[in-house]
C-alpha cells in the first residue's frame, strides 16, 4: 500500500497573527504582506496544521500520517490513546511586544484536568534580539501564592520575576511550572511538547482587537501548577562536537526533546533507529537530502525555511550542502542514557552534560559517574 511507505516528509507551515506579533518572521518563511505574525508553526498536528508536500502522502495532514504510520513515524512516543498526535511542536516566534506572563502544567496535571496527552516543557533558541531585549523567567526570591495574587491585582507581577537580557545564540530551558514571559524585540525558535494548554496570569491589560475585550486569564489553574521557588539561571550550556568539517551544537536535552544546530560544510549523515523521528529545519542556505528505502530512492532539494520530518523507522539519510553558510536545526526525542554515554566518550564532563537540561534543581539525565 503506497500510503504505508516511509520516506522524508517535507511539510508545510502555518502562520498565526498575534496582537504582540510583527513582521520579522518573513525573513525565514514567506508570509503575506500586511499581517502582524507572532508565530509560524513549522511542525504541528493542529487545525490547521502541517501538510505533507511530497511523495505518496502529498496533500495529507500530519495528523492523518500519524494515524497511518503510527509507531513507524513517531517511534517509542507513539500513544495509541492519541493515534493522531505528533509528540512535538516546532515554532518560530517574533515578539514585537511582550507576551503574557504565563505558566504551563506538567504531564500529570494536563492529563487529569485538561484531558490532554501531555503538559508542556519547552526550550528557546534566540535567533535575533534587539539591544536590551529581555525575557522574564522564574521568581527572584521565595514567594507565596498570596503575594502573587496581590501582585496581579496591583499590576506589579513583573517585579517579582527574574529578568535576563538575551542575545542571538543563547538558549533557555523552560520546564512545567516555571513562570515566564517573552519580552519585546525577540525572534526565536521554540521546541515544545505538543499541547495547547497555557495558563495566563497577567496580560498587561491589553485589548484583543479581534474581540474588543481583554484576553482571558487562567489564574486559578496557574496557581495549582506554578513553582514558587526562586529560579536558577534558565540558560542551558551548549556542547559543541565536530563531525569532519561540520559543527554540531547541542543546546538542549531533556526527556521530551533534544535540540541541535548544525553548520554544514560537507555531507552530513544521520539515521533514525525506530526510537524517534528527526525534525530538520533549514535556517539558511541550500542542500540536497538523499535516502534509499525498500520502495525507492528519495532526493529532496531544500532551501532556507524548509522543514522535513524523518520517520523513526526510515534509517540512514544524508544531507549535502549546495551553498555556503548552510545551517539547520535538528530535533528528536532522545534516549538520555545513550546521549550522555556519547558525550562522555567525547570527553565531556558530567556537569557540562547535565547543563544541557538547564541549571535548575531537577534534571532528566539519569545519574552517572562523570569525569
Amino acid at each position: 500500500m503506497a500510503g504505508r511507505e516511509i520516506y522524508p516528509l517535507k511539510v508545510s507551515y502555518t502562520y498565526h497573527p498575534k496582537i504582540w506579533g510583527g513582521r520579522s518572521l518573513a525573513e525565514y518563511v514567506a508570509i503575506p504582506e500586511g499581517l502582524t505574525i507572532g508565530e509560524v508553526s513549522l511542525v504541528s498536528d493542529g487545525e490547521p496544521g502541517s501538510i505533507v508536500l511530497n511523495g505518496p502522502f502529498q496533500g495529507t495532514t500530519l495528523r492523518s500520517v500519524c494515524r497511518s504510520l503510527a509507531r513507524r513515524l513517531v517511534g517509542r512516543a507513539y500513544n495509541p490513546d492519541f493515534p493522531e498526535r505528533f509528540p512535538l511542536v516546532l515554532k518560530l516566534i517574533h515578539s514585537q511586544r511582550p507576551l503574557s506572563i504565563q505558566v504551563h502544567p506538567d504531564d500529570q496535571f494536563a492529563r487529569t484536568h485538561e484531558r490532554a496527552c501531555s503538559g508542556k516543557t519547552e526550550a528557546w533558541y534566540i535567533l535575533e534580539a534587539d539591544d536590551e531585549a529581555t525575557i522574564k523567567v522564574g521568581f527572584v526570591a521565595p514567594t507565596t501564592k498570596e503575594t502573587i495574587l496581590e501582585a496581579i491585582r496591583e499590576g506589579y507581577l513583573e517585579k517579582l520575576l527574574g529578568t535576563y537580557t538575551v542575545k542571538p545564540g543563547e538558549t533557555f530551558f523552560l520546564p512545567p511550572g516555571q513562570i515566564h514571559s517573552l519580552g519585546a524585540g525577540v525572534v526565536l525558535a521554540e521546541i515544545q511538547q505538543n499541547t495547547l494548554v497555557t495558563y495566563r496570569l497577567y496580560d498587561f491589560n491589553r485589548i484583543d482587537p479581534a474581540t474588543g475585550r481583554k484576553r482571558e486569564l487562567d489564574i486559578d489553574k496557574a496557581m495549582q501548577v506554578i513553582d514558587l521557588t526562586p529560579t536558577s539561571d534558565p540558560h542551558t550550556r551548549c556542547i559543541t562536537v565536530s563531525q569532519g568539517k561540520n559543527v554540531i551544537l547541542t543546546f538542549v536535552a531533556c526527556r521530551s526533546f533534544c535540540g541541535q544546530k548544525i553548520n554544514l560544510h560537507e555531507p552530513f549523515s544521520a539515521s533514525t533507529d525506530g526510537t524517534s523521528f528527526d525534525i530538520v529545519f533549514f535556517e539558511s542556505g541550500t542542500a540536497q537530502m538523499n535516502c534509499a528505502t525498500t520502495e525507492s530512492d528519495h532526493t529532496l532539494d531544500l532551501k532556507k525555511g524548509d522543514t522535513i520530518i524523518i520517520p523513526a523507522e526510515l534509517g540512514q539519510y544524508s544531507i549535502q550542502p549546495t551553498s555556503p553558510n548552510t545551517t539547520l536545526f535538528k530535533f528528536f526525542m532522545p534516549d538520555l542514557a545513550q546521549l550522555q554515554s556519547y558525550f562522555i566518550e567525547k570527553g565531556f564532563s558530567r556537569s557540562s552534560i547535565l547543563e544541557l537540561n538547564g541549571f535548575g534543581p531537577h534534571n532528566d539525565f539519569p545519574d552517572f559517574s562523570g569525569k
